[in-house]
């Protein structure tokens, strides 16, 4: 009996606390999370509406911040934030254990090599080795991959507006980025003879990260995610701000 009571007690003030910690939209008294993102536009705005329409199915609010790579999903990590969207599941669970994905995916990107210099092909990994190659810190799956090619100079810069910069200057040879994210900051630069390489490098899901404290919103947002994709409201979302850019 009294080991029950002592159950029920830890919960109520685990509850508490947890409830006590959470941020409440004053319009309407809704739960309000905060939501990291690395990417940049397109890439961005797509996955604000995204996330935004599938944590308001199960009754969320949300705000939306961009933030580097690196400090995003650290922050998410330790708690200061609630959610990073998105990232690569498998990756994120060698590296933050402090993380959970959602099940389902809420959308798929595709790294792609960026170069000036016409006369370079990229078109596999090992391709990159001749190359002084840049990546952006805190994209662990590029940082990883240009790694093991081991290129002949490997620059980790803190965002994808500097390692275009570099790129257009000719202090890089190859810039990795998924490619929605290039071709934006290629047109917010204003630069002209930066192109995207075919095929791509990779493509890969990305989920959804919580922080461990929000685990009970990943099975009910899974299964909204999924709804998202059935009734076409993934599609429909993602052509429209696709336009925007065309």
């Amino acid at each position: 009996m009294r080991s029950l009571v002592y159950l029920f007690t830890l919960i109520t003030v685990f509850n508490a606390v947890y409830a006590n910690s959470l941020q409440v939209n004053p319009i309407n008294n809704r739960v309000l999370l905060t939501i990291n993102s690395a990417f940049n536009p397109p890439i961005s705005d797509i996955l604000d509406a995204l996330s935004q329409e599938a944590f308001n199915r199960i009754g969320i609010d949300t705000e939306f911040q961009l933030m580097p790579a690196e400090r995003s999903v650290k922050q998410v990590n330790q708690g200061i934030d609630d959610i990073d969207c998105c990232r690569v599941r498998e990756i994120m669970k060698a590296f933050y254990p402090e993380l959970i994905a959602v099940p389902e995916s809420l959308y798929q990107v595709t790294f792609t090599a960026f170069v000036k210099d016409p006369t370079i092909k990229i078109t596999q990994w090992d391709n990159l080795k001749p190359y002084s190659v840049g990546v952006v810190k805190g994209y662990i799956i590029t940082t990883t991959k240009s790694e093991e090619v081991n290129p002949r100079h490997l620059f980790i810069l803190d965002n994808a507006k500097s390692m275009m910069k570099m790129l257009e200057m000719g202090r890089i040879d190859v810039a990795i980025l998924s490619y929605e994210d290039g071709l934006g900051v290629i047109k917010e630069l204003g630069f002209q003879e930066i192109k995207a390489q075919t095929p791509p490098l990779l493509t890969k899901p990305l989920h959804i990260m919580l922080n461990k404290k929000h685990e009970h919103y990943s099975i009910e947002l899974s299964k909204v995610i999924k709804e998202m994709k059935s009734d076409g409201t993934i599609r429909k979302i993602i052509g429209n701000i696709l336009k925007q850019y065309e």
